[in-house]
């Protein structure tokens, strides 16, 4: 879910530049989860329509433990986040993003996907696998 369309946004790849070259910065730790349908872009510094307050007062939530997984093999870096049966309840969620935090959030990848009404019979994973060629 979430992995066929990720856009990496401007902030996702300066970071990645900096990373390799000069000053690091914060590694995406966290995701957010909106309700937008509108392509993700490169310059998007937010989701198109937020879903506040669904993790415990949070509108965002920690990647899962063991995650950002990196295989070197293939290249690519998996992140994978879990909405859980109680949380995000009476929205249908269909954007997400992957965040880092220096001193405040910053997008560092945007996706929209077909929406998923989300009530409590429903728990979600949301897994990101990012390639590089």
């Amino acid at each position: 879910m979430c992995a066929a369309g990720a856009v990496f946004t401007n902030d996702g790849l300066n970071n990645t530049l900096y990373r390799m070259y000069g000053t690091v910065k914060a590694q995406a730790t966290l995701f957010g989860i909106g309700t937008g349908t509108t392509t993700p872009a490169k310059a998007n510094v937010s989701l198109e329509t937020t879903i506040t307050a669904w993790n415990a007062g949070a509108d965002t939530k920690a990647f899962l433990s063991g995650y950002p997984s990196v295989d070197e093999v293939n290249n690519e870096v998996t992140t994978r986040g879990q909405i859980s049966a109680s949380q995000a309840n009476g929205n249908t969620i269909s954007e997400c993003i992957e965040l880092g935090t220096d001193t405040t959030a910053t997008v560092y990848t945007h996706d929209v996907f077909t929406g998923i009404a989300k009530n409590s019979k429903v728990e979600i994973i949301l897994e990101l696998v990012h390639g590089v060629t």
